[in-house]
């Protein structure tokens, strides 16, 4: 789907006019998108959509992917979305397994989950990558319903006409969208040569095409400094270029990281806070700001980037650690100490609130013992045996100096965790500790 806000607009038009065709007051529609029986191979999809009309839409997934798996547990769960893809010959198709890698390849499947959409023929329609909330589903397979702003349209209008902005930009999005390096290269050389067109008279066109070229000056140029020179321009110019928040976090990152200037990183951050103040946009922008804030020692300015966020949630999971870190910052120990015995006394009877206290106790080092008796008391009482609780309990054994205690636990999380990220984790965390073990016996 193409990033352009009047395509959700039509998008969404479609979807009602297929949804008021299809129910009538009262109606239920069934719940889950209704997938073809996974034996029946790809030939036969084939076959079925050529005899029914019917586009179709295919479903990449692989064991593994947590995205897939919520994918189908939220997105395709919906009532919407089952009732829209009704209008497709609904399939799916193990990326590693039997013909998936054969297709993967054929696609060029840029990650998983990827949704596919095809015609009878097997010829590509469009595309979405990731996983889509309901919202961007229905408007992305309204879009392939209707033939309007997908790969397909937008690279027919392109080689029709490549003074067609809107299809230039549409098509070189979706290229870039492939981890195809042909395609990605096809993409630069159409936001390059597109660029001076859409700079006549600075149509809107330009902020997507100077996005684009920025992509090529980052990874295969190295120019870092014209890179700068036309984020600035793209934020100064086209402001209202969608996904520009994008550009404001890599041009902040480029002054920290490349540049190593921390000032002019914070005057990007809080420029973009600015912009997108009352939208939950500015939520990263102000996180992160925050954190630089801190890492400069400017403590009430970083609280103040802090409390801005929006979301209960995040605020939840951010404000109380950072209020502790910053006091334990200012050397103001004993009120970090009072904080998070009141923190600990609110959440009490709810074992994840109380784990993120015991962490908190461990990042910032102050009430060790309380801590360990806490974490020690979560994984007592845990029947499921959560691998963050005894993470957690593994780090309180080493802060109290016993490493080989805190190994035994950390092996346990380890034998537990489920996700990629919890195992690189708990073999990093492992892996201190028994080096510690080993020194303290020598």
């Amino acid at each position: 789907m193409t990033r352009d806000k009047t395509i959700v607009l039509t998008a969404s038009l479609l979807v009602a006019a297929v949804l008021g065709a299809s129910l009538t007051a009262g109606d239920e529609p069934e719940a889950g998108v209704i997938f073809e029986d996974r034996s029946i191979p790809y030939k036969g999809i084939l076959e079925k959509a050529a005899e029914s009309g019917r586009p179709i839409m295919i479903e990449f997934y692989a064991e593994w992917c947590e995205l897939c798996a919520e994918l189908e547990s939220a997105t395709f769960a919906d009532a919407a979305v089952a009732e829209l893809t009704k209008n497709f010959i609904n399939a799916r198709f193990n990326a590693e397994r039997g013909e998936g890698p054969g297709l993967v390849k054929r696609f060029q499947v840029a990650g998983l989950p990827f949704i596919l959409f095809i015609d009878g023929e097997g010829n590509e329609i469009d595309w979405i990558v990731g996983c889509p909330d309901k919202d961007t589903f229905l408007a992305a397979a309204g879009q392939a319903l209707s033939g309007k702003d997908t790969y397909r349209d937008f690279k027919d209008r392109y080689e029709a006409d490549p003074l067609d902005l809107d299809a230039a930009v549409g098509f070189a999005r979706k290229l870039e969208e492939r981890q195809d390096p042909k395609d990605q290269d096809q993409a630069w050389a159409i936001f390059e040569s597109t660029l001076e067109k859409a700079r006549e008279g600075k149509k809107p066109q330009a902020g997507a095409c100077l996005s684009g070229v920025v992509q090529k000056l980052m990874q295969v140029d190295g120019d870092h400094e014209k890179a700068v020179a036309l984020l600035e321009e793209l934020i100064a110019d086209y402001p209202d270029t969608e996904g520009i928040e994008d550009d404001y976090f890599l041009l902040a990152q480029i002054h920290t990281q490349i540049f190593e200037d921390e000032d002019k990183s914070i005057e990007v951050l809080a420029a973009a806070a600015k912009k997108f103040a009352g939208t939950e946009k500015a939520d990263t922008f102000n996180y992160n700001l925050g954190l630089s804030l801190e890492e400069k020692g400017e403590f009430d300015a970083a609280f103040e980037a802090y409390d801005r966020l929006m979301g209960s949630v995040l605020r939840k999971e951010i404000i109380p650690p950072a209020t502790v870190r910053i006091l334990v910052k200012k050397g103001k120990k004993a009120e970090a100490e009072t904080f998070l015995l009141e923190w600990h006394k609110q959440v009490a009877g709810d074992p994840v609130e109380i784990n993120a206290v015991v962490w908190c106790c461990h990042e910032n080092k102050i009430l060790l013992e309380k801590a360990l008796r806490w974490a020690k008391e979560l994984v007592d009482s845990d029947n499921e045996e959560t691998t963050a609780f005894i993470d957690s309990y593994a780090w309180l054994l080493y802060d109290s100096g016993d490493p080989v205690a805190a190994a035994r636990w950390e092996q346990k999380a380890l034998f537990a965790a489920e996700t990629d990220a919890e195992n690189e984790a708990y073999a990093a965390a492992l892996k201190i500790f028994r080096e510690a073990a080993e020194k303290k016996d020598r």
